[in-house]
């Protein structure tokens, strides 16, 4: 007779064996067979389509996968019928093993979901086939984190050796399913076989290689590369055999605390002082009790694999050697894209150790007998004297038979697990996993395996070929989304941002280099260079990225920003970059302070402490075809400045390439075609550059070590640095005619008809008439007497108390203001400040009815910008790209120039994308708005913000909604901004609103919501930075054309 349990449930069993498998009737309810597991064939085929077989399909169809998710049972209910219930119990034992006890709520739901897994692909129709099925667990911990495991079926014993997938291409019948237990020791042995099924079946998704051969080639033969020799134990240029380098292995880790046996707590590292000890056979041997537990783990595993040759950074790059540091760093992409394989030791830090492996490399190092000093035994007397806690054997998986012949196990999500890992947070992980062509990733204890084709477990069978992969986690692959750079680079671009944003860096000023390895592959693809993390070639689009909770800027502190400051020692920080006796960094600018380096509010490398992302709500309309958007609604001329200060040109579709994404909706501004030469001005001649965008790297040790910052690229250090460096009077001509003719004298010019030069060709003509506002050629100088006229008295004295001025009116002369605008009210309280918005007319209130700033049909097919866009009447006679503000770095007035196609600093001017400064300076439309915080009860339904963010609603003067905006909270309750006229300006033109940014459609324009498209403008809130006499960013959102009737075409200085 069956019992029951104290919550009612039955269970189901045999009542003669207390042993046999067991189910309460809740999860008898879930009627779990193999056929549930295992899509049979005949199910998996196309159905038979006759009427008659759909009558009786229909009445015998029951929805196994596709339910929504539904609510499995409380935490306290399993946890009462886990004695009596075999998947209760599997299911205590997943929640007490990934969050633990304490961490869930008794009362917390756990959800389930049968989800589709693994797919073949039919050898007849080549479309793929849904073979297996598993059970996806959800629940949520105190704290708001989601936890997921997997059910998964475990394949019958025998059917297959557990330890190899040498032959897992023909056991189909274990395709996707559990592997189970089984013996540890043998992981050597499947961890080959991973890595040989890739190189031998998944042809050239995995096998093509970062960079030319040419340029890998280069790097071998260099005197600065080379490798570990684990056999020899000792550093050497990498073998060069019959033409061919020979294959290596990366390591990826985190660098952490020193060795327990020594008593520094600096890890051990290559140097100027044990470099030649290093080189010399055994020489690596002789440190071997010094080296970290992660570093000797791998160079036992990469021997046990069969493999000869391993790149770790600390020991293959002289760490005290800046030069050493320079010239390997700014060669990631090749070092880890031409790797093998890659290492990655995401179990904790440098002293975790690879624990998956422990206990092979344990016995293997204890049975191992020599004479002499072996490495191995070495090894094994050291692991057992610097036994950790965290190196403990190994769990076995969860695992549990729920009903004869159904045994399950718990796995969680691959990424789930890499995700968890301090590995994955750090910055400099994600560029050489991303670059590696296949990864063994040590995480949890476990081992997986993740190439461009597929995502493998040590518990989870695989297909072999790898060309489904096991594919649920497959989809959520990094590598995987490499895959998608070719057709859509953008795309592409978007998913980096999400990934590596919010990481941590020992270094805060390091974001753009351990981003270089990303950007070197994005500016392959987008045939353009990355302004300070922001594609260049979609400009418009890569400002809308967004914040997922409230970030802080990445900024220098003012007592470091001025060296001569006598506050600056008091403040904690040095006066002066200061250097040891080998000339390498010893102040602490470089972590305290970001070495003197600024970095802009309108990227996300400009912010911390978070991350960002492009939020389909935010940008959908674009992303339905970037291509249009980009040609159709954008108009900003944007303007950066170089190193000299010179205003130069973001974008020329005449010099630069149009990206080379195979889906044409996602390339970005016009440009020259591919095809018709190199990717952009890499130089001259045929001579093809690349250290100008890999020097972003610099020279430095990444994770521990100093680095000196005269060896950084210009655009990455303070300018005096950059001056205080030119030791040639004409390498960096400061004159504009001194200029041409220091570029005329390096690149002669060329005389075959039709040519575009390298690099162009200055003169000091202004713009020839009639070829509109746009027309940028030559060099123009403004004085600073406009600047100077415009400035109210007293403005920029210390002291002076200047939001009384209006400060809005210092970038650029007036353009058609209204005089209400020229002159505007003084505050009435400190607290709540007066509006200077006019109040407003009925006739400026009929302005609504219209769209004053929508882009009519363009002028003719003839006339466009240097973006390939239509001019457009609306912008007629309005200047795009004359400028008058200055700045305190350059405040004798503003030169500018023509485009800047070669940004070689070492070569002609310094004036290209990647060495200006980080300022825009551009003209658009600009307008006040209010913002007032959106009450929570109006929006109980909405998507949940990030922390430390609110929903705001932007009002006109009136009073009338116009917009939404997501602001930090606490900058605008702070300062009485609540309520306050704010700095709006507008960016490009926005599709439509979500539910989340309009709940309630007030008519604010004529038209019903769905009617509605293009109505919008993408704007930025702005904020004025007096001591650097420039707005920078707060946040983007929407806005209505409308409210921009009273605005006002002005210039606009944004760091």
């Amino acid at each position: 007779m069956a019992d029951s349990d104290s919550t009612g449930a039955t269970l189901v069993g045999s009542e003669d064996r207390s042993d046999a498998p067991q189910l309460c009737q809740s999860c008898k309810n879930l009627e779990l067979s193999i056929d549930k597991f295992v899509i049979s064939s005949n199910t998996a085929t196309a159905p038979d389509s006759s009427p008659a077989a759909a009558t009786e399909t229909s009445r015998r169809v029951r929805l196994t996968s596709g339910n929504a998710s539904k609510i499995f049972a409380r935490v306290g209910q399993v946890q009462e019928r886990r004695s009596i219930c075999r998947l209760c119990e599997l299911t205590c034992m997943a929640i007490d093993r990934y969050s633990g006890r304490s961490a869930v709520e008794t009362s917390a739901d756990i959800y389930l979901t049968w989800e589709v897994d693994g797919r073949q692909r039919a050898a007849e129709s080549g479309r793929l086939i849904n073979r297996t099925r598993r059970i996806r667990l959800t629940w949520k911990e105190k704290d708001g984190k989601e936890e997921t495991v997997y059910l998964v079926f475990v394949a019958p014993t025998g059917a297959r050796r557990l330890n190899s997938d040498a032959y897992a291409s023909k056991a189909t019948e274990t395709h996707f399913l559990g592997r189970g237990l089984f013996d540890t020791r043998e992981k050597q042995a499947l961890m080959k076989s991973w890595i040989d099924l890739c190189v031998e079946k998944h042809g050239s998704g995995c096998s093509n290689k970062h960079g030319k051969s040419s340029e890998f080639r280069q790097l071998v033969e260099s005197t600065y590369f080379g490798v570990i020799d684990v056999i020899d134990m000792q550093l050497k240029p990498l073998p060069i055999v019959n033409g061919q380098p020979e294959r290596y292995v990366a390591l990826s880790y985190v660098w952490g605390g020193g060795h327990p046996s020594t008593t520094s707590q600096k890890p051990y590292t290559t140097t100027r002082g044990n470099v030649m000890v290093h080189i010399q056979h055994g020489g690596l041997e002789k440190a071997w009790d010094k080296l970290p537990r992660t570093i000797q783990d791998t160079i036992l595993l990469v021997s046990r694999l069969g493999e000869r040759y391993l790149w770790i950074d600390s020991l293959c790059i002289v760490q005290d050697s800046t030069s050493s540091w320079e010239l390997n760093a700014k060669s990631m992409h090749l070092v880890y894209g031409n790797a093998h394989f890659t290492i990655c030791a995401a179990d904790g830090n440098a002293e975790t150790g690879l624990r998956a492996v422990d206990s092979v490399l344990r016995t293997t190092a204890t049975t191992t007998t020599t004479t002499g000093t072996s490495r191995l035994s070495m090894a094994a007397q050291e692991m057992r004297q610097h036994r950790r806690a965290t190196d403990e054997a190994n769990l076995p998986p969860l695992t549990a038979e729920c009903l004869p012949g159904i045994r399950l196990l718990v796995s969680r999500p691959t990424e789930a697990v890499i995700q968890d890992s301090p590995w994955n947070q750090r910055g400099w992980t994600f560029q050489e996993r991303l670059l590696s062509r296949r990864c063994l990733i040590f995480a949890e204890g476990h081992v997986y395996f993740q190439c461009r084709s597929a995502v493998i477990s040590q518990h989870i069978f695989t297909d072999g070929g790898g060309a489904n992969g096991w594919s649920l986690d497959w989809t959520n692959s990094p590598l995987r989304t490499l895959g998608e750079l070719r057709r859509r680079a953008f795309w592409f671009y978007m998913k980096c941002i999400q990934l590596y944003t919010g990481r941590d860096l020992t270094k805060p000023k390091d974001v753009l280099t351990a981003f270089q390895g990303a950007s070197w592959l994005l500016e392959e693809r987008m045939k353009a260079p990355l302004l300070y993390g922001l594609p260049s070639s979609h400009f418009d689009l890569a400002l809308l990225w967004m914040p997922l909770s409230r970030l802080e800027r990445r900024r220098q502190r003012p007592a470091l920003r001025h060296s001569s400051s006598s506050d600056s020692t008091a403040a904690g920080g040095s006066s002066s970059c200061t250097q040891d006796d080998m000339g390498n960094c010893s102040c602490k600018l470089g972590s305290d302070g970001f070495g003197g380096k600024d970095f802009p509010s309108w990227s996300w490398s400009g912010w911390m402490g978070g991350k960002a992302e492009y939020q389909l709500s935010m940008v959908e309309g674009c992303l339905q075809n970037v291509q249009e958007w980009l040609r159709d609604h954008t108009w900003i001329m944007w303007h950066v400045r170089d190193y000299e200060g010179n205003l130069r040109p973001l974008w020329n579709n005449e010099l630069l390439f149009q990206d080379a994404s195979e889906e044409a909706r996602w390339r970005g501004y016009a440009g020259r075609p591919v095809k018709s030469g190199p990717t952009f001005a890499h130089g001259h001649g045929n001579q093809r550059r690349t250290v100008s965008m890999t020097a972003t790297m610099g020279g430095h040790d990444r994770r521990s070590g100093h680095r000196d910052r005269h060896h950084e690229p210009p655009y990455m250090r303070p300018r005096s640095d950059v001056h205080a460096e030119r030791r040639h009077p004409h390498r960096y001509p400061r004159d504009p005619l001194e200029l041409e003719a220091e570029l005329q004298r390096l690149y002669p010019p060329r005389h075959a008809t039709g040519e575009v030069p390298d690099t162009v060709h200055l003169s000091r003509r202004r713009p020839a008439e009639g070829k509109g506002p746009y027309d940028s050629a030559g060099w123009h100088r403004t004085s600073n007497a406009a600047y100077l006229g415009r400035l109210p008295g007293g403005y920029y004295d210390e002291g002076a108390d200047n939001d009384d001025h209006d400060d809005d009116d210092m970038d650029g002369p007036r353009n058609r203001r209204t005089a209400s605008m020229i002159s505007p009210p003084r505050r009435a309280s400190p607290s709540r400040p007066a509006s200077r918005i006019p109040p407003i007319t009925a006739e400026k209130m009929a302005r609504r009815m219209h769209k004053p700033r929508r882009s009519p049909p363009p002028i003719s097919d003839e006339q466009h910008d240097m973006y390939g866009r239509p001019l457009r009447p609306s912008l007629a006679g309005l200047n795009g790209t004359e400028f008058t503000g200055i700045l305190p770095d350059n405040p004798f007035g503003v030169i500018r120039g023509p485009f800047a196609a070669d940004d070689n600093s070492s070569t002609g001017g310094g004036g290209g994308v990647r060495t200006a400064m980080p300022i825009l300076q551009f003209w658009t439309w600009r307008t006040e708005l209010l913002v007032t915080i959106r009450r929570e009860t109006q929006d109980t339904w909405a998507t949940q913000l990030g922390p430390g963010l609110c929903r705001c609603s932007v009002v006109d003067r009136a009073g009338d909604w116009c917009g939404a905006v997501v602001l930090p909270h606490k900058w605008i309750t702070g300062a009485g901004r609540e309520g306050a006229p704010l700095m709006f300006i507008a960016l490009s033109d926005a599709k439509g609103l979500t539910a989340d940014e309009c709940p309630v459609w007030n008519y604010y324009i004529p038209k019903e919501k769905d009617e509605s498209e293009w109505d919008l403008y993408f704007v930025m809130i702005l904020e004025r930075n007096r001591e650097r006499a420039l707005w920078e960013r707060v946040a983007v959102g929407k806005v209505f054309q409308a409210a921009f009737g009273d605005s006002v075409w002005d210039e606009i200085k944004l760091g």
